[in-house]
């Protein structure tokens, strides 16, 4: 994913060192979700979201909601995206 719908740029330092570094947490477009696409279980309708973490050694992961509102409010929940 590198088209986003809605990005945040960030900057860190590894500690005892001054340099900063930039990463970005990008947004993806929501989606419908078909069950075929999980592995778990699914109501009709639900959306997902990516998140990709670029600048760390993250992977791009999903989150889903009962609508694109809720997907894209989970997504954008930098405190949930910490936790992935």
């Amino acid at each position: 994913m590198k088209k986003y719908i809605a990005e945040h740029k960030l900057f860190y330092s590894n500690k005892g060192e001054a340099e900063r570094k930039e990463f970005c947490i990008g947004i993806g477009a929501p989606y419908q979700v078909e069950q075929s696409m999980v592995k778990f279980s699914i109501a009709e309708g639900i959306v997902g979201c990516g998140i990709e973490i670029v600048g760390l050694l993250e992977k791009e992961h999903d989150v889903y909601g009962i609508d694109s509102v809720q997907a894209i409010n989970m997504a954008s929940d930098l405190e949930n995206t910490k936790k992935i």
